[in-house]
């Protein structure tokens, strides 16, 4: 399975798994009221509420604190708690007495495996699982009690010398074991960052040359920076605040810091591979970036570009001439499409001198395709002939910039960062390309955004987005692929033509001086998605079996206590 074949897999399971839309307030409440709803049972109301407040309290902070790597904050062992507790529950109170040990075996023994590896230790993992089940071991009395507790006790040993299995096959290929790349992964999921990730990920990476093409438009005069347009190949992910994730955001925010003019950022090629493995990896890209863009000699401008579009076969090609360089922006709306492969990307941009490709990527892709095979041979082959064969004719123009800077939204699927638009004005008409911070776009709303700037007067216009992974894989996310438009895509529309018209109103003569730099940069490579995808498969297949014959002494568990 290739690497974007596996991430669409975890993003399908990701939306049935951790998709839980519940106020954290309420799930202390329904913790506090299915515990209290055991305990009555056995025990007068005032016990049966002091209980309940103890157990609420064990869950909130003795729990998350007894787990060495945090893998369960309050939050999330509360919700465990009320998914864990609701099944025996109701047996509980169909019955009306403590012999509710059957479906409680089972689930006993699948939250070992959770705790056990969140603790690294099987003692820690039993008070783990004792706090998750207090109530229970509460009311559970003789026979019952004995062999509860015997299961949470077999339950956490067992899920450690499992997960001890797991960490050896994966330490012999990666280095790493699968309890702190499990853990620190998931930690990652949750709290949208994690260090003892990012440094898992260097483990695996390797340096890699990076091109970006950074194209810096003055005033007529060259006294002052109008803005800046950015096609880097650094591939924002892999996913939430980790790594190079939010690196366009990061190269917009450097670009303001240092030149005080806005920064249009685009994807340019490669996929995953040219992942970053931390924070401080991506910053400090941007900031040399920025800081190349700020000291490049001015002598240069040219004070002529072209902006036209055509098709090419089913993609619509945006060509920025600039004279010494070209750039060719690649849509396929509203067919799916995703990252463009480097493979691909070494054809088109060998078709002429100077050429640098730029993603749109504005339709979202189809689950579980590569993305090959959103490149057909016939496809390629119209792109490159279209590249050879084009004429542009370039001309004195007039370019403006905006920036809507906005917090991330699920709602619109706009990451921290908001729309940036540049408008270039010359006698041959008005163009504009506008560029969101998020990961694709809804497909069909590519074009509706389309039809509303040439109503709006634009001849030439393109939208793109710039790949930020800051809410892929997000556990409130509207929709399974977070993607630009979300749920509300009449607000992202509006925002486009907002941007638009702004960049078109702060218009003036221009001079633009283009540059390609070329960095070495560590990157998670090739070679480490396939290190790491192969060893989680390894992993994965130790667990279906074990999985399997938990799942045969279970049914018997339940077989023996419900008999």
């Amino acid at each position: 399975m290739s690497p974007e074949e596996t991430a669409n897999e975890i993003e399908k399971r990701k939306s049935v798994l951790f998709r839980v839309p519940v106020p954290t307030w309420l799930a202390y409440g329904i913790s506090f009221l299915e515990t209290y709803a055991i305990l009555s049972v056995r025990f007068s109301a005032w016990l049966s509420i002091i209980g309940s407040i103890a157990e609420v309290l064990c869950l909130t902070f003795l729990l998350p604190a007894s787990q060495r790597k945090r893998l369960l904050g309050p939050r999330q062992s509360n919700l465990t708690f009320n998914v864990f507790a609701a099944a025996p529950l109701v047996v509980l109170l169909m019955t009306r007495n403590a012999y509710f040990l059957g479906p409680i075996a089972a689930l006993v023994v699948l939250a070992a495996l959770l705790t056990a590896a969140a603790s690294g230790n099987p003692l820690i993992g039993f008070l783990d699982l004792a706090i998750l089940y207090a109530p229970f071991l509460a009311v559970a009395t003789g026979a019952e009690f004995l062999l509860l507790v015997a299961l949470i006790l077999v339950g956490s040993i067992s899920a450690l010398q499992i997960m001890h299995a797991i960490d050896k096959k994966l330490f012999s290929s990666l280095g790493v074991k699968a309890t702190s790349l499990g853990i620190s992964f998931f930690r990652a999921w949750f709290n949208k960052h994690d260090p003892e990730y990012e440094e898992l990920l260097k483990n695996i990476s390797s340096q890699s040359k990076i091109k970006t093409v950074i194209a810096s438009f003055f005033s007529i005069d060259g006294t002052s920076l109008l803005g800046s347009l950015v096609i880097s190949d650094a591939h924002p992910g892999p996913f939430h605040e980790v790594g190079s994730s939010m690196l366009p955001k990061i190269i917009s925010d450097e670009f303001e810091r240092q030149t005080g003019a806005p920064c249009v950022v685009l994807r340019g090629v490669g996929g995953h591979e040219n992942d970053m493995p931390s924070r401080a990896d991506a910053t400090a890209f941007a900031s040399a970036l920025a800081s190349s863009a700020k000291t490049f000699a001015k002598e240069g401008l040219l004070s002529k570009v072209d902006v036209s579009q055509s098709k090419a076969g089913n993609f619509t090609l945006t060509h920025l001439d600039f004279g010494v360089q070209s750039a060719f922006i690649l849509s396929k709306a509203p067919q799916p499409c995703d990252d463009i492969p480097e493979e691909v990307a070494a054809r088109l941009e060998g078709t002429i001198k100077n050429c640098k490709l730029s993603d749109a990527h504005n339709s979202g892709p189809d689950d579980g395709k590569s993305t090959l095979s959103y490149f057909p041979e016939s496809d390629v082959e119209a792109i490159q002939s279209s590249i050879k064969s084009w004429q542009s004719v370039t001309r004195g123009f007039s370019a403006g910039f905006s920036h809507i800077d906005l917090p991330s939204s699920l709602q619109t699927g706009i990451c921290d960062g908001g729309v940036a638009a540049i408008s270039i004005s010359n006698e041959a008409g008005s163009a504009v390309l506008v560029s969101f911070q998020g990961n694709n776009m809804i497909r069909g709303l590519r074009d509706k955004i389309i039809s509303e700037l040439r109503k709006a007067g634009f001849s030439t216009a393109e939208v793109a987005t710039t790949d930020n992974h800051q809410l892929s894989t997000s556990l409130k996310s509207v929709n399974s692929y977070t993607m630009v438009g979300g749920s509300n895509p009449e607000e992202v529309l509006r925002l486009a033509l907002d941007a638009a018209n702004q960049a078109r109103s702060s218009e003036r003569p221009a001079a633009v001086a283009v540059q390609e730099v070329t960095q070495d940069v560590r990157v998670v490579g090739a070679e480490g998605l396939n290190k790491l995808n192969a060893s989680i498969k390894s992993g994965v297949l130790i667990l279906e079996k074990l999985l399997a014959a938990w799942t045969i002494a279970c049914l018997l568990l339940v077989a023996i206590t419900l008999a």
